[in-house]
Order: C-alpha cells, then sequence, then structure tokens
C-alpha cells in the first residue's frame, strides 16, 4: 500500500526529513513510494488541464527531491497544488525570487518583521483571501460582475441619456485615484512590507504602462465620440464587437481553439443582444416599430471602433501578463510572473491609469481653447475643472472602481473573451429587470420580443460555454497539452498560425478516430470541392426560388389547391420516368411502383403531405411572405424533436434543446416583429396566416416520423418509395380541393376567405384590376356584384396562363411562361435535389445551405420581388439569428456525439457495451480470476 502524502500533525522538520530519506511507519527506504505519490498528483493536475507538460518531464530525483520541491513544513500534495497556476497567491506557490521553505523567510525581507500584515498574523486568514480561485468562487466571481455590470449599464445610460455636464476627464482620474489607494491599502494589509520592492519594481511598471494607456484612450475615445454627437444607441451597439475582436485576438496570443459551435454561439449572443438595443431605442422614439435611421460622421464611427480595438488589445495583453504567458516577465530578475497576486499588479495599473488620466484632464485647459470646449465644455460654454457632481456621479466613480477591480479578477481567472459575454449577458439584463420594473420606453410594446430576445442570450451564453468545454476534453484525448509556460507574444502568433491545420482534426471523423487518410492530389480535390460547392450552390438557389415562386404564384387568383394536385402529379410522372430509364429497374420498376398493397400502407404519411401542402397554399394565398414561411417553418425543428422523443423515443442532448428552443424563439421573435408591419414584403401578415405555416409544419413532422416508422424495413430504392408517397399525397390533395373550398365558404364571416379558394367561385383573371371584384368574399365586392366590370370564371385551372400578379415587379410581366407552370416545374425540382443533396450530404452542410436560403430569399429575392429593401434593422437581425440556431443545433449534434465517441460513451452518456466488456476482462485479468 502506498504511503500517505499527508504528514502526522506536529512532526518537526527534522523528523519529516528522515521520514522522507528512511521511509514512513516502519516501511522501510520509501522514497520511491512518495515520488510515485507525486507523480500521480501531477497527472491529476495535468488531467485537469492546469499543468503543462514540462512540469511532468523535470520530476526531481530521489534525493534531491525534498530540498527542490517540498517547502518546510508542507506535504507533498500541498506543494504540488503550488504549481497549479489558478493557485497564484498561495501561500506555498513557489514564484521567481521568493523563497518558500518556512515563512521565517518572509519576514526579513527588509530586515524587519511582518507582525502587522494578515500572512504573518494569520496564514490561513490570507491563504483563503488570496487563495486561487476555483469551481464556486469562479460562480461567485461571475455573479458578482454581472450585478456590478448590471449596475455600472444602467447608470451610464442614465448619465449619458441625461446630458450630464461632469467634466468625464475628472471622473476618470479620480476613478483611477481611489482604485489606487484601495490596491496600495489591500498589497501593505495582506502581505505587509514584504510587497514593497514589487511595488516599487520599475521593469513592472514599466510593463504595464501601454496598456493602461490603452484602457484610458478606449474610455476617453468613447466618451468624446459622445460629446461630439454620437447617439448612446450606437456607443452600446459597437460595443458588442468587443466580443468576437477579443477571440479573434486570443487566438493568436493564447493559442485558443474557438471552434464552429463557439463562433455560432458568439454569433446569436451578439446579434440578439443588438436587436434587444434597438428595439429599446425605438421605444425612445415614441413607438415599437418606428424605423431607426443614424446619420454617422466617418470621424465618430473611427472614435468608436477605435475605442473597441484598443479596449480588445489592452485587455488581452493584461491577460497575458496576469496569467504569467510573458516571456519578458519571466527573464527579468525579481520581475511578476505567476507568483504575482493581482493586487499587485493593480497597483501599477492604477498609477499608471492615474497619471494619464490627469494629464487628459489639464491639457484641455493648457491647449486651445475650442480643443478645451469641445471636451469638457458645460452647457454654457465654460471651462470647468470638474463640472456638475452629484450622488449620481459618486455612485459612478465607487462602480467603475468596483467593476475594474472585477473586470481584472475575470480576466486573470477566466478570460477577455468570458468578461466579454458575461459584460453582454448583464447589459441585457439591466436593460430587461430595469425597463420592465419603470416600465421605460414603451415596454409594454416591446416585452414579448425583449423577453424571448433575453432569453436567447443566456442560451448562447451556454451553448459557448459547452463548446469550450468540448474543445478542451477533445485536446485531452487527442493527446494536445496546453502550453503555459511564458513564451514570446511572436512566437505565440506564429505558433497559433502553425497549430490551426493541427486543431482543425479535432473536427473530422476519420482524422479523430486515427483512421488512415488516401493521398488525394490537389485537382482532385480541387474538383470534389467544385463538385460539392455547385451541388450545395444549385440546392441553395433551388430551395430560395421555389418559395419565391409559389409565394408570387399563389397571389394569383388561381386556386391554391390546384398546385399542390399538380405538383404531386407533376412528382409521379417525373420519378416513374427515372424508374424506367433505369437500366436494373426499367418497366418493372415501375408496376412494383404502384404495388396497390404498399401504396395503401403510404396513405397515412400521404395525407400529412397533402395537408402540409396545403395549409401552406393558403397561408401564402393570405398574405405570408417565403422568408416569413421560411422562418416560421423552423419551428418544425423542435417539433420535431419533442414528437419523435416520445413517439419514436429518440433521445437528445441538452445542448440540442438549448438550441431548438433558441430555433423557437428566434422563430417567434420573427413573426411578432413581422406581424407588426416594417417587412420587406409590405405589411405584416396576420395571425391567422403565420398559424396555417405553424400548423403546416406541424403536419410536415408528423408526415415524417409516419414515413420513418412505415419504411423502416422497406428494401426499395428512393424512387420507387417517392412514386408511392406522392400517388398517396396525390390522392388526398384531390380530396382536400373540395373540403377546402367548403371551408373557405362556411367561415367567409371571419374576413380571411377568398373567391379563388373555392374552384367553383366566380374570380377575375389577373389582368383585370378593377377593385369591385378583387373584394374577400362575402363582401359586395366580388364577380357577383352588379359593380365588377371584369370577365370573370370558374373552375380548377382558372387563372393558369397568368404571367405575374398585380402589383409584383414591373420586370416580371415580361416573362413569356406562366408563373403556375414556374411554380410546379421548380418545386417538383427541389424536392428531388433535396433529397439528393440528403442523401449525399450531412445534415450540418444542409443546415448551413438552408441558412443561406433563408438569407438569400429575405435579402435579395423579396426585395427584388417587391422592389422594397428590408429596412427593418431589429427584423432583419432576428433573421440572421434562425439559421445560425438551426446550424448551432447540427454542429452541437455532431460535435457532442463525437466527444462521446472519443470517451467510449454512447449518446446517453454511458459506456459503450464492447469498452464495458474490454473493461471487464482487463479487470479480470488484472485481480487473476480464471475465465475458463
Amino acid at each position: 500500500m502506498a504511503a500517505p502524502l499527508v504528514e502526522p500533525p506536529g512532526e518537526s522538520e527534522s523528523a519529516a526529513d528522515s521520514r522522507l530519506s528512511h521511509g514512513y511507519c516502519g516501511h522501510g527506504d520509501a522514497t520511491p513510494t512518495i515520488l510515485e505519490n507525486w507523480r500521480q498528483a501531477l497527472q491529476v493536475l495535468h488531467a485537469d488541464g492546469d499543468l503543462p507538460i514540462s512540469s511532468m518531464q523535470t520530476m526531481p530525483s530521489q534525493g534531491s527531491m525534498h530540498s527542490i520541491l517540498v517547502p518546510a513544513r508542507q506535504s507533498p500534495i500541498q506543494a504540488a497544488d503550488a504549481f497549479r497556476p489558478d493557485h497564484d497567491d498561495e501561500i506555498g506557490h513557489l514564484s521567481s525570487g521568493e523563497s518558500s521553505s518556512s515563512m521565517d523567510e518572509y519576514r526579513h525581507v527588509l530586515g524587519g518583521n511582518l507582525s502587522s500584515s494578515i500572512r504573518a498574523f494569520n496564514p490561513d486568514c490570507h491563504k483563503w483571501l488570496t487563495h486561487g480561485i476555483g469551481g464556486q468562487q469562479r460562480i461567485f466571481l461571475v455573479l458578482a460582475f454581472l450585478v456590478v455590470q448590471m449596475a455600472r449599464f444602467t447608470l451610464m445610460d442614465t448619465f449619458y441619456r441625461n446630458g450630464s455636464e461632469t467634466n468625464f476627464l475628472s471622473l476618470m482620474a479620480l476613478a483611477n485615484l481611489l482604485s489606487f489607494v484601495i490596491a496600495v491599502l489591500v498589497s501593505l494589509g495582506l502581505d505587509g512590507r514584504s510587497c514593497l520592492p514589487k511595488l516599487l519594481n520599475v521593469s513592472a511598471l514599466w510593463r504595464w504602462v501601454g496598456i493602461s494607456i490603452g484602457f484610458g484612450l478606449s474610455s476617453s475615445f468613447q466618451n468624446f465620440a459622445w460629446r461630439l454627437g454620437l447617439q448612446q444607441v450606437d456607443v452600446a451597439l459597437a460595443a458588442f464587437l468587443y466580443l468576437p475582436t477579443s477571440a479573434l485576438l486570443s487566438y493568436y496570443v493564447f493559442q485558443r481553439a474557438y471552434g464552429t459551435l463557439e463562433w455560432l454561439s458568439m454569433g446569436m449572443l451578439m446579434l440578439a443582444a443588438c436587436c434587444v438595443i434597438l428595439l429599446r431605442e425605438r421605444g425612445m422614439e415614441g413607438g415599437m416599430y418606428v424605423n431607426l435611421l443614424w446619420a454617422v460622421s466617418p470621424g465618430k464611427l473611427v472614435l468608436l471602433f477605435s475605442s473597441v480595438l484598443i479596449g480588445v488589445v489592452s485587455s488581452v495583453l493584461a491577460e497575458r501578463i496576469l496569467k504569467g504567458r510573458s516571456a519578458g516577465l519571466a527573464g527579468a530578475q525579481d520581475s511578476p510572473n505567476e507568483g504575482w497576486s493581482f493586487y499587485i499588479h493593480k497597483v501599477h495599473i492604477d498609477l499608471v491609469g492615474f497619471l494619464f488620466a490627469a494629464a487628459l484632464w489639464v491639457i484641455p485647459f493648457m491647449g486651445p481653447e475650442e480643443l478645451g470646449k469641445v471636451l469638457v465644455k458645460t452647457s454654457d460654454g465654460d471651462l470647468n475643472w470638474f463640472g456638475v457632481y452629484s450622488r449620481t456621479t459618486a455612485a459612478m466613480i465607487i462602480l467603475n472602481v468596483v467593476q475594474s477591480w472585477l473586470s481584472g479578477l475575470m480576466v486573470k481567472q477566466l478570460s477577455t473573451v468570458s468578461k466579454s459575454v458575461s459584460a453582454s449577458v448583464a447589459e441585457v439584463f439591466s436593460i430587461y429587470i430595469f425597463d420592465n420594473y419603470f416600465n421605460k420606453y414603451h415596454w409594454v410594446h416591446r416585452m414579448l420580443p425583449s423577453t424571448m430576445l433575453t432569453i436567447i442570450v443566456v442560451l448562447s451564453a451556454l451553448i459557448f460555454q459547452t463548446g469550450r468545454l468540448n474543445i478542451s476534453a477533445m485536446k485531452r484525448k487527442m493527446g494536445f497539452a496546453v502550453e503555459r509556460a511564458p513564451v514570446p507574444l511572436q512566437e505565440m502568433v506564429r505558433t497559433a498560425v502553425a497549430k490551426a491545420t493541427m486543431l482543425s482534426r479535432l473536427r473530422g471523423d476519420s482524422q479523430l478516430m486515427g483512421d488512415d487518410q488516401p493521398v488525394v492530389s490537389k485537382a482532385s480535390q480541387l474538383v470534389g470541392l467544385i463538385q460539392k460547392s455547385s451541388s450545395i450552390l444549385l440546392y441553395i438557389l433551388a430551395d430560395a426560388s421555389r418559395n419565391l415562386v409559389l409565394s408570387t404564384a399563389n397571389k394569383t387568383s388561381v386556386t391554391p389547391q390546384s398546385l399542390g394536385v399538380a405538383t404531386f402529379a407533376s412528382g409521379v410522372i417525373l420519378f416513374c420516368g427515372l424508374i424506367a430509364a433505369d437500366k436494373e429497374l426499367g418497366m418493372r420498376g415501375v408496376r412494383e411502383a404502384f404495388n396497390l398493397r404498399k401504396i395503401a400502407k403510404c396513405l397515412l404519411p400521404g395525407f400529412f403531405f397533402a395537408a402540409s401542402t396545403a395549409l401552406l397554399s393558403m397561408a401564402y394565398s393570405q398574405g405570408v411572405t417565403a422568408s416569413m414561411n421560411m422562418v416560421l417553418g423552423k419551428i418544425y425543428t423542435p417539433i420535431a424533436a419533442f414528437a419523435s422523443r416520445w413517439i419514436l423515443k429518440k433521445f437528445y442532448m441538452w445542448l440540442e434543446w438549448m438550441s431548438l428552443i433558441i430555433t423557437t424563439l428566434a422563430s417567434v421573435t420573427f413573426g411578432a416583429l413581422q406581424a407588426g408591419g416594417g417587412a420587406a414584403g409590405g405589411g405584416g401578415a396576420s395571425i391567422f396566416a403565420m398559424s396555417l405555416v405553424i400548423v403546416s409544419a406541424t403536419s410536415s413532422v408528423f408526415a415524417s416520423l409516419s414515413v420513418e416508422r412505415i419504411l423502416k424495413n422497406e428494401t426499395s430504392c428512393f424512387n420507387i418509395n417517392k412514386v408511392r408517397l406522392d400517388v398517396a399525397s396525390l390522392m388526398w390533395s384531390i380530396v382536400f380541393l373540395p373540403i377546402i373550398g367548403w371551408v373557405s365558404v362556411a367561415t367567409q364571416d371571419s374576413g380571411h376567405s377568398r373567391q379563388q379558394d373555392a374552384f367553383w367561385n366566380l374570380r377575375p383573371p389577373d389582368s383585370c384590376q378593377d377593385s369591385a371584384c378583387w373584394g374577400p368574399l362575402g363582401s359586395n365586392r366580388t364577380c357577383s356584384s352588379d359593380m365588377c366590370s371584369c370577365e370573370c370564371s370558374s373552375g380548377v385551372f382558372v387563372a393558369w396562363n397568368s404571367l405575374a400578379p398585380p402589383g409584383q415587379a414591373p420586370y416580371l410581366q415580361h416573362v413569356l411562361v406562366p408563373i403556375v407552370y414556374i411554380a410546379i416545374a421548380v418545386n417538383v425540382f427541389q424536392g428531388w435535389l433535396g433529397a439528393m443533396v440528403a442523401y449525399k450530404f450531412s445534415t450540418v452542410e444542409r443546415a448551413i445551405a438552408d441558412s443561406f436560403s433563408l438569407l438569400l430569399v429575405f435579402f435579395v429575392g423579396e426585395p427584388l420581388l417587391n422592389a422594397r429593401m428590408p429596412d427593418d434593422a431589429a427584423l432583419n437581425i432576428v433573421a440572421f439569428i434562425v439559421p445560425l440556431s438551426a446550424a448551432c443545433f447540427m454542429v452541437g449534434t455532431a460535435e457532442l456525439r463525437k466527444l462521446c465517441e472519443l470517451c467510449g460513451l454512447d449518446i446517453r452518456g454511458t459506456k459503450k457495451k464492447e469498452e464495458t466488456q474490454v473493461e471487464e476482462e482487463q479487470t479480470s485479468s488484472d485481480s487473476g480470476e480464471d475465465r475458463e
């Protein structure tokens, strides 16, 4: 049995030396055993990702282990903890230029003792105050940062919007001075006079000069831009660029690999937070759906973006120093490295910050008068050293000091990116809580979309953190180690670029599992890439064209259900032709496709497919745009997940549920915003029309589930099964043709019925623009009215020769082929191409293609058809969130499944049966069991 790692209490140093040299508890020479315990402890630390490999490769020899690594009165496990980078302020931490053999060495740094410091008076208390932050402490740190950031954002918003006349430069200087005094007092109180050499270290102070000036310039540029007339909403929106910029810079400085899942979640978080700001700004302008147009001069934008960029660079470089990654600091004698406490660094940061802020404070009074009036002038045009101070100003100074300390701790213990994510969440929370409580800026009008967007922000932050954990787990499984030793900045950048290809292996299936890859020539790779890209591009164009053409065709006087009948009939003809052209199947395959018993099995999914098509046609006829159909249609994914979970007993991971919730909330938000108007397609659609889209998506879900269940064991090829499904759907579409007409006539009092919904109604041709003929069913403006001058007719195929509906873009009138025939052809072609893409490409690639299809429809197709650009900023942002969330679902699913395969787990988190059996065999073999 291995010797314990903790020494007996009350043992003297000589006894400890003797025990380490001659064994423990009478076991003889136990040094190899203790050395093995050391290795186990360090391996545990390395498994947690907190210890570089280099530390494991420099193990002490048996004779020098105690003298080099184990301080007096300290157990090996305590000394092992000293090597954790997160335990920078622990007593046992070994830092350069600082001995840790006993507490006496701390008492004679300047020839005096430290009886007045907490380190000497109560070492346990000092250890608790300066201990490296663990899991629970980090949670508390994040929560404290959220609360302070919320209060600061609310106070600064009030400060700027009320036109405060406080001299901002004086406020910045006083905040730095107060923080500097606090840092000095904390340093002396915790470490006593032993901290004076560090506080007076010129090289450490010089290291922080550029970074502290950067922080000051960032705040100053933002304030100057505001004083020059930049609106607060522009400042708030530009602040969200901090997140992607910090992530990109961290990749090169710290070699952090951000995968697809993290970038998608960052994109959703940033877009949702910006949308919350935009909706709030609309409320300030007096209405929920007032359009926002800002005229920002280039000079103000330069100041604003410079503020963000300088702040990001300064924060990342500060993180590099606080985490001991600076090679210059590690190489200097008695210079700041991982052993230096944060409050020591804070003294230098605030000292330089105060000097820089004081210099800026004085410049307006010593330079040209025009410059001074721009920077610090009051309402009466006079220069003032302090301006108008109040309780709000004092509270802002205090909050700035607290926020600077918490920001530094967040950067040191977590990262700049984590701080940025937390700050974005805090700002959204602040808007939601305080605007709701005080009912500010027409909160009631924007409560629903703001609530859903706030939930999206929180879930996006959680997905981002999940992506970071996945990357860390994959890297450990792949054998990558995070190098924590100080490295020059230029070398970090070169190494990050060189490792980009290696880290991309984490995303590949075959490389991830260690399979050999065939050598492929560059020409073959290029041809394959062109073929793959062209197929995806063709699918995107076909999908976008299908939605646009169907939306346009259903605005004519054509009976909507007739399009469904023609589409399914065309599908039967097309796939029968493909089967007949097949050399192996031929006419035998056609006869097999029309097997009545097989077709009868497809009647249930055929019913749902026909119902989905009919409902979608009705939705288009009620004013639903192509983009709204595609966005609201994304609700298909969460409905399918819930239905398959309870019907087919499929398992979905919590990450997938979070992505599904985001998709649902974003779709509902898009519908709520477009229902109020301002969409690219004109006025917003009715709730009834959007409900038809949702019911249509639900019907598609049950159609897919029934197909999966019925055809699960079917051995026939895809084309044969497609013919059977189309025949069944065609039969139901013919049945629905009169049913939908009867429903329309029966509900004509609701105002949602049209003349063309029932094929037996008289209706005018699209070429006749007499308003007396185009009223809703049941009104006096139909073909039955005496005032109507159009030549009306009835029948299933009325208006099939229409070239374009009235009110569309003029160039559609020059199309020689009727829009109905184009719609049928595009619909059939897209169905065939979609099946091919689903067969040849992964779900992730198809999800990304669907995302581009939506953006193509919303930002290109509908503006061309309606001759109107999408001018609703909030709606445009939500249009990006919906496809990102759908792609996040697919990417997160693939990533977690890949991680489970690496860890030998199935998708439910339990070990695979094969690996469990192997482990049992190994255990039995090790224990000497006879398995015969």
